[in-house]
Protein backbone atom coordinates (compact mmCIF):
# COMPACT_ATOMS: atom_id res chain seq x y z
CA UNK A 1 0.00 0.00 0.00
CA UNK A 2 1.91 3.23 -0.67
CA UNK A 3 0.80 7.10 -0.26
CA UNK A 4 0.60 8.69 -3.89
CA UNK A 5 2.30 11.82 -4.82
CA UNK A 6 -0.17 14.71 -4.07
CA UNK A 7 -1.43 16.11 -7.00
CA UNK A 8 -1.11 20.45 -7.01
CA UNK A 9 -2.24 21.45 -10.82
CA UNK A 10 -3.16 25.14 -10.22
CA UNK A 11 -4.07 24.72 -6.52
CA UNK A 12 -2.54 26.32 -3.39
CA UNK A 13 -2.26 22.89 -1.37
CA UNK A 14 -2.03 19.21 -2.85
CA UNK A 15 -4.73 17.15 -2.74
CA UNK A 16 -4.96 14.10 -1.10
CA UNK A 17 -4.61 10.64 -2.92
CA UNK A 18 -4.29 6.84 -2.53
CA UNK A 19 -4.34 4.16 -4.22
CA UNK A 20 -7.81 2.65 -4.72
CA UNK A 21 -8.33 -0.53 -2.56
CA UNK A 22 -9.20 -2.58 -6.14
CA UNK A 23 -5.66 -1.92 -6.70
CA UNK A 24 -4.21 -2.41 -3.31
CA UNK A 25 -5.77 -5.92 -3.08
CA UNK A 26 -6.30 -6.78 -6.64
CA UNK A 27 -4.66 -10.45 -5.96
CA UNK A 28 -6.85 -11.22 -3.01
CA UNK A 29 -9.80 -9.51 -5.14
CA UNK A 30 -8.80 -11.79 -7.78
CA UNK A 31 -9.20 -14.73 -5.86
CA UNK A 32 -12.10 -13.80 -3.36
CA UNK A 33 -14.13 -10.79 -5.58
CA UNK A 34 -16.35 -8.07 -3.68
CA UNK A 35 -19.16 -9.53 -6.53
CA UNK A 36 -19.88 -11.53 -9.13
CA UNK A 37 -18.42 -11.37 -12.21
CA UNK A 38 -21.48 -10.76 -14.60
CA UNK A 39 -23.87 -9.49 -12.08
CA UNK A 40 -23.85 -5.83 -11.50
CA UNK A 41 -22.80 -4.87 -8.49
CA UNK A 42 -25.82 -2.41 -7.64
CA UNK A 43 -28.01 -4.53 -5.39
CA UNK A 44 -31.31 -2.92 -6.85
CA UNK A 45 -30.61 -4.10 -10.24
CA UNK A 46 -28.75 -6.98 -9.67
CA UNK A 47 -29.02 -7.68 -13.45
CA UNK A 48 -26.58 -10.66 -15.80
CA UNK A 49 -24.62 -8.88 -18.24
CA UNK A 50 -21.84 -9.51 -20.86
CA UNK A 51 -18.30 -8.45 -19.10
CA UNK A 52 -16.76 -5.56 -21.85
CA UNK A 53 -13.77 -4.98 -19.62
CA UNK A 54 -12.89 -7.77 -17.00
CA UNK A 55 -12.77 -5.23 -14.30
CA UNK A 56 -16.81 -3.58 -15.00
CA UNK A 57 -18.80 -4.53 -11.57
CA UNK A 58 -22.18 -2.55 -13.34
CA UNK A 59 -24.02 -3.24 -16.41
CA UNK A 60 -24.83 0.43 -17.31
CA UNK A 61 -23.50 3.75 -16.87
CA UNK A 62 -26.50 4.79 -14.47
CA UNK A 63 -25.65 1.49 -12.15
CA UNK A 64 -22.14 2.69 -12.35
CA UNK A 65 -22.91 6.05 -10.76
CA UNK A 66 -26.01 4.95 -8.32
CA UNK A 67 -22.98 2.77 -6.99
CA UNK A 68 -20.66 5.82 -6.84
CA UNK A 69 -23.37 7.69 -4.73
CA UNK A 70 -23.60 4.81 -2.25
CA UNK A 71 -19.87 4.38 -1.78
CA UNK A 72 -19.24 8.46 -0.87
CA UNK A 73 -22.58 8.32 1.33
CA UNK A 74 -20.72 5.52 3.45
CA UNK A 75 -16.94 6.94 2.96
CA UNK A 76 -18.49 10.32 4.64
CA UNK A 77 -20.15 8.26 7.43
CA UNK A 78 -16.53 5.85 7.60
CA UNK A 79 -14.51 8.89 7.24
CA UNK A 80 -14.67 10.56 10.51
CA UNK A 81 -14.39 6.95 12.86
CA UNK A 82 -11.43 5.97 10.67
CA UNK A 83 -9.32 9.51 11.58
CA UNK A 84 -10.16 9.03 15.06
CA UNK A 85 -9.39 5.34 15.31
CA UNK A 86 -5.98 6.48 13.25
CA UNK A 87 -5.56 9.27 15.96
CA UNK A 88 -5.65 6.81 19.08
CA UNK A 89 -3.49 4.24 17.46
CA UNK A 90 -0.60 5.10 19.80
CA UNK A 91 -2.86 6.43 23.03
CA UNK A 92 -2.28 4.88 26.50
CA UNK A 93 -5.12 3.07 28.09
CA UNK A 94 -5.77 5.74 30.00
CA UNK A 95 -5.66 8.27 27.57
CA UNK A 96 -9.58 9.72 26.84
CA UNK A 97 -8.02 9.13 22.92
CA UNK A 98 -8.01 5.30 23.68
CA UNK A 99 -12.14 5.85 24.09
CA UNK A 100 -12.26 7.50 20.93
CA UNK A 101 -10.71 4.90 19.20
CA UNK A 102 -12.62 1.86 20.62
CA UNK A 103 -15.69 4.00 19.90
CA UNK A 104 -14.41 4.61 16.15
CA UNK A 105 -13.74 0.93 15.78
CA UNK A 106 -17.05 -0.14 17.09
CA UNK A 107 -18.42 2.38 14.31
CA UNK A 108 -16.37 1.32 12.28
CA UNK A 109 -17.39 -2.25 12.35
CA UNK A 110 -21.15 -1.32 13.28
CA UNK A 111 -21.31 0.40 9.71
CA UNK A 112 -20.00 -2.16 7.58
CA UNK A 113 -22.13 -4.83 9.02
CA UNK A 114 -25.22 -3.02 8.47
CA UNK A 115 -24.61 -1.62 5.14
CA UNK A 116 -23.66 -5.16 4.06
CA UNK A 117 -27.14 -6.17 5.67
CA UNK A 118 -28.82 -3.53 3.69
CA UNK A 119 -26.98 -4.74 0.64
CA UNK A 120 -28.30 -8.32 1.06
CA UNK A 121 -31.67 -7.30 1.87
CA UNK A 122 -32.22 -5.39 -1.53
CA UNK A 123 -30.58 -8.23 -3.46
CA UNK A 124 -33.51 -10.58 -2.00
CA UNK A 125 -36.25 -8.53 -1.96
CA UNK A 126 -35.26 -7.90 -5.82
CA UNK A 127 -34.92 -11.62 -6.57
CA UNK A 128 -38.06 -11.99 -4.56
CA UNK A 129 -36.86 -14.12 -2.09
CA UNK A 130 -37.67 -11.40 1.19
Amino acid sequence: MTLMKNASANAPHGHFTFESFYDCAAAQLDVTPLHVPGVCFNPLCSRDFSLARNWQRYCSTECRLIGEREMRRVGVLAAPAVMAFEMGRRAQADDPLSDLRRVARNYRDNLGAAWLRDRKAKQTSLRGGG
